[in-house]
């Protein structure tokens, strides 16, 4: 059986590390540095392969493969080839990380986020499209008519004033947990009703200018989570509501929860 072959088998077990230990005794040593650069090259390889498979092992091998490529660059002669040799490093850099911010999660760690997660753009960086979002959803929010602020399309269903609170108050959640799990907390995490949360909210009593706010300021914090988490951390999953859950997919989870909103919103209530 090949290195390749042992080192397969053994990811499929759930043994990263050994597969990457039977990888790298295979491939060597080397003047200059230069089984680094294979080792790079192979943890990279497998990474690739397992990027939609097994997020977790691609995660653990574009680690291996950044701190390989990293060796490689620091056994070079000078300063030129050193840079060079750096290349390597940015590029599995950024393959990790849009393991975790381009990727879309499966439906395996979507949990009750799956419909949510499925309103996302299929490309692009998710923390940017919340950028986005922080910036367009305000001015949505304003361009609402004041006539319309405690308007329920029926008497059983949320006022807008409600709804937008209630949008806040989702993002608080769904932030919070993407804190509890990019930590590696292992702690299941409990659901939440949101219909006792939007009547003790008593939204319709605060100001419009208020709830928009409240919104930003929220969003402002997310942003400044998920951008401050490490690469690796993204892919983290967890329990929450019962269900496996991801940071990516709370990510996507945020930005759909808005669009789904939205949608309902200008179909029913602002007709």
């Amino acid at each position: 059986m090949s290195a390749a072959d042992s080192a397969d088998q053994l990811v499929a077990m759930g043994r990263y590390q050994e597969a990457y230990t039977a990888l790298k005794g295979d491939i060597g040593e080397s003047d200059r540095g230069y089984h680094w650069e294979s080792v790079g090259s192979a943890c990279s390889n497998i990474a690739s392969r397992l990027q939609w498979k097994d997020p977790a092992a691609a995660a653990f091998f574009y680690q291996k493969a950044i701190s390989a490529y990293s060796a490689f660059a620091a056994a070079s002669l000078d300063g030129g080839q050193g840079s060079f040799r750096l290349i390597a490093v940015r590029d599995a850099e950024e393959a990790l990380c849009n393991l975790g911010r381009v990727n879309r999660p499966g439906p395996d760690e979507a949990g009750f986020m799956d419909g949510y997660c499925a309103r996302v753009p299929q490309t692009g960086d998710i923390l940017k499209l919340l950028e986005k979002q922080y910036e367009r959803f305000p001015y949505d929010l304003r361009a609402i008519p004041e006539s319309k602020h405690h308007h329920r399309y029926d008497r059983n269903k949320w006022t807008v004033a409600e709804v937008v609170n209630h949008i806040t108050d989702t993002e608080r959640v769904f932030s919070y947990r993407a804190l509890r799990i990019a930590r590696g907390d292992s702690t299941p995490l409990p659901g939440f009703d949101q219909d006792p949360y939007v009547a003790a909210s008593q939204a319709d009593a605060r100001e419009w200018r208020e709830l928009v706010n409240d919104w930003e300021s929220v969003r402002s914090a997310t942003l400044s989570l998920l951008g401050s988490l490490p690469a690796a951390a993204w892919l983290n999953r967890g329990q929450a509501s019962g269900k496996t859950v991801s940071v990516r997919a709370l990510a996507c989870g945020m930005w759909g929860h808005i669009d789904h909103h939205l949608h309902i919103l200008n179909q029913r209530y602002l007709r």
